[in-house]
Formats: structure tokens, sequence, C-alpha cells
């Protein structure tokens, strides 16, 4: 019996351990960090700007609500304190006025640019009626009375990392879309600074959309109604005349290609206007053309990729290679080999290998190299895939397909084509197809189309 009660205090000692291990501490940076902060604000520990950065001021509000809650007061957000400040939160009654933090229900619909509240502990008839307008306008029950689903909501737009001082990969994208229907021109980065907060403020007040400067879901649907489909060609001159080049493609490469190419003109005008036909000219190392959310969307049923858009984009980034072409050399390698897109069963474990990357092409080889490489999850699995990938292939082909079938390079330098293997024009025949299948699905995108400009002589 002793023993067993030496085992059974250890265990409780590692619990306790366990408990108080620290997540967060002074100048820490995360985004819970900014949802943590919310519930303390609603908890009435009033007053915490809402930021994804442990200050001084948050430390101190830590301290008050672990002295009330018998908790160990360190100011720090261990295991134990954030467990407690996620119970107190859900324990709140919205439906009880008396127990609601209604001061700063108020600051936060003023914030969210439902304007004009006076700032106090009774809620009022006007308070009431801007509810209403929030719940309506957000597509909620429109009651006039607090809720948790109108809470949660308020906390879902106040957290968003697209604001003030954030960083977020979809915000260069934004930017761009923003500079193409006239609210430019804006420096395209990561950063939400002061001057793009300012634009978007601008953009939701010409849309009749609450003006707030933080990029909602109700300013995504009118940014993307105002942009949608948005096709960027770029034009690179090449010092050969197209009848020179048609002529040399004729005699020593069109031939012999014709049946395998699927173009009926090597002439890049009636190309570029045929909706399927304008992918050979698809910029491959253009990065930056989606969101998260919407590719996110576009993944929902496929295997493993659901929910990996993040891990795409970063991965297209770091090797300077296309998100939706690299989904696209995916997704055709997994219409012969669906397995890619599962879980593969090792004695160990499980691999992934989504791009099928292996000495041969099968299933087993594919196993073994993840095996081998140490593949154990999607996301290593995308990351080390596409730069292993991009290393695979030559520099010339990072820019167009048309360019790469046609060794158009070759053939302004040298006056000579460089035949391509017609398997490899078959396969690229199929990421055309499945580029064009893609943007057809996407809720909204940016084509970028690099095409070539030829000599007039």
């Amino acid at each position: 019996m002793a023993r067993a009660s030496e085992d059974l205090n250890e265990v409780i000692s590692q619990q306790d351990v366990a408990r108080s291990k620290v997540i967060y501490k002074m100048d820490s940076k995360h985004e819970d960090i900014s949802m943590i902060k919310l519930k303390l604000n609603w908890l009435g520990y009033s007053g915490i700007q809402i930021t994804k950065v442990f200050g001084p001021f948050l430390e101190k509000r830590i301290l008050e609500f672990q002295r009330d809650y018998n908790l160990t007061e360190n100011g720090l957000l261990d295991v134990e304190t954030i467990e407690r400040i996620d119970e107190a939160f859900d324990q709140i009654d919205w439906s009880n006025s008396k127990i609601i933090n209604i001061r700063y229900l108020k600051t936060m619909l003023d914030t969210l640019g439902f304007k004009g509240i006076a700032i106090s502990d009774k809620m009022g008839d006007y308070t009431a009626q801007k509810l209403r307008e929030f719940q309506s306008i957000y597509e909620l029950p429109v009651t006039g009375k607090v809720n948790a689903e109108t809470i949660n909501k308020i906390n879902e737009l106040i957290t968003t990392p697209l604001q003030l001082n954030f960083r977020h990969h979809d915000v260069q994208y934004l930017k761009s879309l923003f500079n193409e229907i006239g609210y430019g021109p804006i420096n395209v980065t990561e950063k939400f600074g002061r001057r793009f907060r300012r634009v978007v403020r601008s953009f939701q007040s010409d849309n009749d959309i609450p003006v707030h400067g933080m990029i909602d879901d109700k300013t995504l649907e009118r940014l993307y109604f105002h942009s949608k489909n948005i096709v960027k060609e770029t034009f690179v001159d090449y010092d050969i005349s197209f009848d020179e080049f048609e002529a040399i493609c004729q005699q020593d490469y069109f031939e012999n290609a014709k049946e395998d190419l699927q173009m009926n003109t090597l002439e890049p005008k009636p190309l570029l206007i045929d909706r399927e036909k304008r992918f050979f000219f698809f910029h491959l190392i253009r990065t930056n053309v989606v969101t998260e959310a919407i590719l996110n969307k576009f993944l929902e049923d496929k295997g493993i990729l659901n929910g990996r858009a993040m891990s795409l984009l970063e991965a297209a980034k770091e090797n300077g290679i296309n998100e939706l072409y690299l989904l696209s050399v995916i997704l055709v390698r997994a219409k012969e080999f669906p397995e890619i897109l599962d879980p593969m069963k090792t004695e160990n474990g499980e691999v992934f290998n989504v791009l099928g990357i292996g000495k041969e092409m099968s299933v087993e080889s594919y196993k073994q190299y993840a095996t081998e490489a140490g593949w154990t999850t999607v996301d290593r699995a995308i990351t080390e895939g596409a730069r292993i990938y991009k290393d695979s292939l030559a520099p010339y082909e990072l820019n167009s397909f048309y360019t790469k079938m046609l060794s158009l390079e070759n053939v302004s330098k040298e006056k000579k084509a460089k035949i391509v293997p017609g398997a490899r024009i078959k396969w690229i025949n199929n990421i055309v197809h499945q580029l064009y299948k893609i943007h057809d699905q996407l809720d909204h995108y940016t084509l970028h189309l690099n095409a070539p400009k030829f000599n007039e002589k």
C-alpha cells in the first residue's frame, strides 16, 4: 500500500508540474494571446488591448485573475491559468444581462464600426438596435439580445490576424487585389500597417459595410466581387520573329510532336484567349495568387491535404514555385496513384509522400522514399517534397510550359529546337488541364500569364 501511495503521489506531482508549465510570459508573441486577452476582458478584467503581445498590463490582469480564482500568483500564462480562464469564460450566462460585461460589449461594437453608442454599464435601446444591426449584417439570428453565437462572432472579428500591426501570408495577396481595383499604390508585404488600414477603411466606407479597418468576411466578399478572377499578362521579349521561330519548330520539332502538344497553333495570341490553352503560359514561379481560406476550401475533399493550405503556400513561397502548380503536380500524380493522398502504413508507423517522389513510379517506391526521408507528417512531406521537386527542374522550366515544351530560349539563341520527350509533353498537358480545372473551381484567384513577345522585324 505504501508503494502504491508513493506512485499515486508521484503521478499527482507530475500532473501538477504539467499544469504549472509556462506557455506564455512577458514579451511572448502569439496569436493565441489575443483570444486570452479577449476572454479576460469579457470576464471583467478590462482595459487589455487586443494584440498578440504579452505586456505589463496583461501581467497585472493575470495576477488579479489568479488571486480571485485561488491560483498560484505568478503573472504567467501557465497551463492551469489558461484552463481556468477558458472554464470561467465558458461558464458565462450570456442571457443574464446582470452579469454580462455590457461596457465591454459596447466597446467592441464601437470598435467594429457600430458607432454612436454611449459607453456605460447599461444596455439601453440604442445598444440593442446596434446589436440587431450587427446580427443582421453577419447573418446571425436578429434578436437584439446578447447570446453565445453573437459573442463568438465578435470574438472572431476582433482577433483576426488581418488587422493593424499583424503579419499574415494573406495580407500580401489582399494588398495586390486592392492595388488592382484602384486603391493603391500599396507596398505589397505581409505587414498590416497604418496606411493599409486607411485603405481598408476607405473601401469599407465606399461599399456600405461596417468601417473598422480590419478585413472580415464581409470585406472579403466585396473585395472578391470587385476583383474576381483577375488575369494579368506579362510579356517577355525574345530576339526572334514569330515566323522564324515557327519555321524552326516546324522543321526540327513541331511536326513530330503535334499529336502530343495539344496546340493547333504556336501563335500566342489565340492561345491566350482560349480558357484552357492559356494555361500553357501559366506563370510557374509567381506565388501568392490565392488566400489560405480559399485554398483550404478547395482542399476539403482532397484526403490528407485537407486543411493543409498554409503548408502548400509556405512550401511554394520558400521554393519559388506557384502554389497551384505545386498542387496540380500532386493531383495529377494522385490520379495514377491515389494512395499518395492517404497515410502510408509501415512497420514503424505512418509516412507521407504527397508529391509521389521515389526512385521508381510505384507506391512501394514512394513509401520507401518517405520512410528513409523520415516524412512522418504531411507538412514535412509537402515542405521537403517541394524542395526536391524544385531542385529537379531546369531553370528555364520555371517560366511557362510554352517556353519549356518549345525550348524557346534555345531557339531564340541557337536557332535550333531542343527536342522534349513525348512523355514529358504529355505530363505537361496533364498539368495544364489540372490547372484549368483547379481555377475553374476556385472562388477567387489572380491568374498570372507569362507569354513571349517576338521581334517584329
